[in-house]
């Protein structure tokens, strides 16, 4: 089934569509919210332990911002 975003805009508005969007962090970011090193990210990536970045292009990646922060809830469940 194909969604045409053009109709969906006109019928809901933008805010909607724009609310559907996953927020990406790049690396930086995600860096300062979980304490951890570059290469501590790449390891538990490779292990499982933490969740893939999305390819944005050729040299440039992100991570979804909520599963970023659903690992740091799992890890300190209080």
């Amino acid at each position: 089934m194909t969604i045409n975003m053009h109709n969906k805009k006109e019928k809901y508005g933008r805010s909607l569509y724009l609310a559907e969007r996953p927020r990406l962090l790049r690396l930086p970011k995600v860096i300062d919210l979980v304490n951890l090193s570059r290469s501590q990210i790449y390891k538990m990536i490779s292990g499982g332990k933490f969740p893939r970045q999305i390819k944005l292009s050729e040299r440039a990646v992100a991570w979804r911002e909520d599963e970023i922060l659903n690992w740091i809830k799992k890890l300190n469940p209080h």
